[in-house]
Protein backbone atom coordinates (compact mmCIF):
# COMPACT_ATOMS: atom_id res chain seq x y z
CA UNK A 1 0.00 0.00 0.00
CA UNK A 2 1.48 3.52 -1.09
CA UNK A 3 1.10 6.58 1.29
CA UNK A 4 0.19 9.48 -0.27
CA UNK A 5 1.90 13.01 1.20
CA UNK A 6 -0.01 15.88 1.41
CA UNK A 7 0.77 18.49 -1.32
CA UNK A 8 2.24 21.70 -0.20
CA UNK A 9 0.13 23.66 -2.71
CA UNK A 10 -1.08 27.31 -1.26
CA UNK A 11 0.64 26.70 1.72
CA UNK A 12 1.68 30.12 3.23
CA UNK A 13 5.25 29.42 3.15
CA UNK A 14 5.56 28.81 -0.56
CA UNK A 15 8.09 30.85 -2.02
CA UNK A 16 10.18 31.51 1.09
CA UNK A 17 13.18 29.77 -0.19
CA UNK A 18 13.31 31.90 -3.37
CA UNK A 19 13.52 35.19 -1.39
CA UNK A 20 15.65 33.78 0.82
CA UNK A 21 18.55 33.04 -1.71
CA UNK A 22 17.52 36.00 -3.09
CA UNK A 23 18.89 38.13 0.16
CA UNK A 24 21.49 35.58 0.93
CA UNK A 25 22.99 36.23 -2.99
CA UNK A 26 22.61 39.95 -2.53
CA UNK A 27 24.72 40.06 0.74
CA UNK A 28 27.31 37.24 -0.93
CA UNK A 29 28.04 39.96 -4.19
CA UNK A 30 28.35 42.79 -1.44
CA UNK A 31 31.08 40.72 0.15
CA UNK A 32 32.49 39.40 -2.93
CA UNK A 33 32.84 43.33 -4.01
CA UNK A 34 34.42 44.34 -0.46
CA UNK A 35 37.25 41.82 -0.55
CA UNK A 36 37.94 42.24 -4.41
CA UNK A 37 37.42 45.70 -5.15
CA UNK A 38 38.51 47.66 -1.52
CA UNK A 39 41.63 44.95 -1.67
CA UNK A 40 42.19 46.36 -5.18
CA UNK A 41 41.59 50.01 -3.77
CA UNK A 42 43.87 49.30 -0.33
CA UNK A 43 46.46 48.09 -3.08
CA UNK A 44 45.88 51.22 -5.36
CA UNK A 45 46.49 53.41 -2.07
CA UNK A 46 49.92 51.59 -0.85
CA UNK A 47 50.73 52.20 -4.97
CA UNK A 48 50.20 55.58 -4.93
CA UNK A 49 51.46 56.22 -1.38
CA UNK A 50 54.67 55.02 -2.58
CA UNK A 51 54.88 57.30 -5.45
CA UNK A 52 54.40 60.39 -3.76
CA UNK A 53 56.86 59.43 -1.20
CA UNK A 54 59.37 58.51 -3.37
CA UNK A 55 58.64 61.79 -5.70
CA UNK A 56 58.80 64.11 -2.65
CA UNK A 57 62.70 62.47 -1.75
CA UNK A 58 63.00 62.52 -5.22
CA UNK A 59 62.15 66.57 -5.24
CA UNK A 60 63.83 67.41 -1.85
CA UNK A 61 67.16 66.49 -2.95
CA UNK A 62 66.87 68.50 -6.25
CA UNK A 63 66.23 71.74 -4.33
CA UNK A 64 69.65 73.81 -3.81
CA UNK A 65 68.13 77.17 -3.17
CA UNK A 66 68.51 78.11 -6.82
CA UNK A 67 65.98 78.77 -9.30
CA UNK A 68 67.70 75.60 -10.98
CA UNK A 69 67.04 73.40 -8.20
CA UNK A 70 63.40 73.85 -7.78
CA UNK A 71 63.28 73.52 -11.99
CA UNK A 72 65.13 70.17 -11.20
CA UNK A 73 62.77 68.77 -8.78
CA UNK A 74 59.82 69.25 -11.02
CA UNK A 75 61.81 67.42 -13.52
CA UNK A 76 61.98 64.84 -11.25
CA UNK A 77 58.42 64.29 -10.61
CA UNK A 78 56.88 64.92 -13.75
CA UNK A 79 59.16 62.08 -15.13
CA UNK A 80 58.37 59.86 -12.35
CA UNK A 81 61.71 58.14 -11.65
CA UNK A 82 64.13 56.85 -14.21
CA UNK A 83 62.53 55.21 -17.39
CA UNK A 84 63.29 51.40 -15.98
CA UNK A 85 62.24 52.41 -12.14
CA UNK A 86 59.28 53.74 -12.80
CA UNK A 87 55.97 54.29 -10.21
CA UNK A 88 52.88 52.89 -11.49
CA UNK A 89 49.58 51.80 -10.04
CA UNK A 90 46.32 49.81 -10.89
CA UNK A 91 48.50 46.63 -10.11
CA UNK A 92 51.75 48.42 -11.60
CA UNK A 93 49.87 48.75 -15.01
CA UNK A 94 49.38 52.37 -15.15
CA UNK A 95 51.34 55.04 -14.44
CA UNK A 96 49.96 58.09 -12.21
CA UNK A 97 48.66 60.84 -13.82
CA UNK A 98 50.10 64.55 -14.40
CA UNK A 99 46.84 65.89 -14.16
CA UNK A 100 45.85 65.16 -11.09
CA UNK A 101 49.57 65.19 -9.46
CA UNK A 102 50.74 68.15 -7.62
CA UNK A 103 54.30 69.34 -6.42
CA UNK A 104 54.33 72.48 -4.00
CA UNK A 105 57.45 73.67 -2.17
CA UNK A 106 57.71 74.93 1.50
CA UNK A 107 60.39 76.79 3.52
CA UNK A 108 59.19 74.79 6.54
CA UNK A 109 57.90 71.46 6.66
CA UNK A 110 54.31 72.57 7.39
CA UNK A 111 54.20 75.27 4.80
CA UNK A 112 53.16 77.41 3.75
CA UNK A 113 52.90 75.52 0.41
CA UNK A 114 53.82 77.62 -2.90
CA UNK A 115 53.19 76.16 -6.31
CA UNK A 116 56.30 75.81 -8.45
CA UNK A 117 56.08 79.04 -10.68
CA UNK A 118 56.51 81.05 -7.03
CA UNK A 119 59.24 78.51 -5.50
CA UNK A 120 61.64 79.38 -8.97
CA UNK A 121 60.79 83.04 -8.22
CA UNK A 122 61.73 83.30 -5.15
CA UNK A 123 63.84 79.73 -4.80
CA UNK A 124 66.34 80.79 -1.32
CA UNK A 125 65.14 78.60 1.85
CA UNK A 126 62.83 76.45 -0.58
CA UNK A 127 63.54 73.12 1.27
CA UNK A 128 61.04 71.00 1.29
CA UNK A 129 58.62 69.55 -1.16
CA UNK A 130 55.02 67.99 -1.06
CA UNK A 131 53.56 65.95 -3.82
CA UNK A 132 49.95 64.73 -3.79
CA UNK A 133 48.27 62.29 -6.02
CA UNK A 134 44.65 61.43 -6.63
CA UNK A 135 43.90 58.28 -8.85
CA UNK A 136 40.11 57.08 -9.74
CA UNK A 137 40.22 53.53 -9.11
CA UNK A 138 36.98 51.31 -11.07
CA UNK A 139 34.71 49.25 -8.82
CA UNK A 140 33.90 45.94 -10.78
CA UNK A 141 31.53 44.32 -8.10
CA UNK A 142 30.37 46.29 -5.59
CA UNK A 143 28.69 48.41 -8.12
CA UNK A 144 26.12 45.34 -7.91
CA UNK A 145 25.31 45.96 -4.05
CA UNK A 146 25.74 50.04 -4.43
CA UNK A 147 25.23 53.21 -6.90
CA UNK A 148 28.89 54.20 -7.61
CA UNK A 149 31.48 52.56 -10.27
CA UNK A 150 34.57 54.13 -8.97
CA UNK A 151 36.44 55.75 -5.88
CA UNK A 152 39.37 58.27 -5.72
CA UNK A 153 42.46 57.46 -3.68
CA UNK A 154 44.30 60.04 -2.67
CA UNK A 155 47.86 59.66 -1.19
CA UNK A 156 50.29 62.58 -0.28
CA UNK A 157 53.70 63.17 1.00
CA UNK A 158 56.56 65.36 2.59
CA UNK A 159 60.39 65.56 2.31
CA UNK A 160 62.50 68.10 2.83
CA UNK A 161 66.38 69.06 3.87
CA UNK A 162 67.17 69.50 7.07
CA UNK A 163 70.65 70.87 7.84
CA UNK A 164 72.65 68.59 10.27
CA UNK A 165 73.53 69.55 13.87
CA UNK A 166 76.75 68.30 15.34
CA UNK A 167 75.87 65.97 18.19
CA UNK A 168 78.60 65.11 20.17
CA UNK A 169 78.66 62.05 22.68
CA UNK A 170 80.76 62.32 25.85
CA UNK A 171 82.93 58.98 25.04
CA UNK A 172 83.27 60.62 21.55
CA UNK A 173 86.57 61.02 20.45
CA UNK A 174 85.35 64.36 18.62
CA UNK A 175 83.62 65.74 22.20
CA UNK A 176 87.11 67.02 23.84
CA UNK A 177 89.12 69.35 22.71
CA UNK A 178 92.73 68.23 23.83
Amino acid sequence: MTQRIPSRAGSSRAGYVLIVMALCAFVLFGMLGLALDIGHVFIAKSEAQTFTDSAAVAAALRLDGSTRGVQNAETEVQNNGSPANRNAWNLSTALFPQATTVLEFGQTRNGPWMTPATAEATPAGVGYARVTTTVTMPLYILPVVVTTNTMNVSAISTAGQVPAKPVSFPFSPMAHDS
